[in-house]
């Protein structure tokens, strides 16, 4: 539910959603990938770049085109 906000624009919805269920309760890679992208919008950069980081220790989990994207969104913060 999370990632469909953040995806419609609703970040500071998806930013509370993912604080309360998924945020250090979930060590499923693309649940915290999309944990870190949320967190990412609403300014909260440092948490962000820890979780990417983490995901990319799974990343033949996540496979090449995921752990492409998680580079890049490593690159841009």
């Amino acid at each position: 539910l999370a990632w469909v906000h953040y995806q419609m624009g609703n970040y500071k919805e998806a930013f509370k959603l993912s604080e309360a269920y998924v945020y250090k309760h979930s060590a499923e890679p693309d649940a915290m990938m999309h944990t870190a992208f949320i967190y990412a919008a609403n300014g909260k950069k440092q948490e962000a770049i820890e979780m990417l980081q983490e995901c990319l220790e799974s990343s033949f989990e996540l496979g090449p085109v995921v752990s492409k994207q998680i580079k890049d969104k490593l690159a841009s913060l």
